[in-house]
């Protein structure tokens, strides 16, 4: 078994990387400002599809609330129900591929005012979504507060609407 988990599409979409099916296609409406840091260190990805796969199984109810939330989301066009339903997905990844950061990330997301919190499962990326494009201000605390935790972070603009 192998996966893929690139995807290069004009639009969201929900894919099965171990069927490399796209299932439903989400569309364009929604985009997300992102501040962002990528923790040190590489996921084999073929080495922890096992790993996931059990995961994915024990908390398999979990998992499709999320995933009804995020399509509810995609579906009303409505980008906070998105970032909750990302940030519900990032706490569920943190119990099998556990980010160093993620607890403070977590903890410190009201303060920045940010939507949601977002990980790459399997990978090293951790950040911050935003509805609006955070200011100045708000962009240099979190710069100094990723760099308190080591990281140098990285601002870019997700999606399309």
């Amino acid at each position: 078994m192998w996966r893929a988990d690139s995807v290069f599409l004009d639009e969201f979409a929900l894919h099965l990387s171990g069927r490399h099916r796209v299932v439903r296609r989400l569309g364009t409406d929604i985009g997300f400002h992102t501040a962002h840091v990528t923790e040190p260190g590489t996921v084999d990805t073929a080495a922890v599809t096992g790993l996931l796969l059990a995961h994915y199984r024990r908390y398999g109810e979990e998992y499709e609330r999320c995933l009804a939330d995020l399509l509810k989301g995609f579906a009303s066009g409505d980008p906070a129900v998105v970032a909750r339903a990302a940030t519900t997905s990032a706490v569920l990844s943190q119990r099998v591929l556990p980010k160093s950061t993620f607890d403070s990330v977590l903890a410190h997301r009201e303060r920045f005012g940010a939507d949601g919190v977002f990980v790459a499962h399997t990978g090293s990326l951790i950040g911050y979504l935003f509805r609006r494009r955070p200011g100045a201000g708000v962009k240099s605390d979190l710069s100094a507060f990723f760099h308190s935790l080591g990281h140098q972070c990285s601002f870019a603009q997700g999606g399309y609407g």
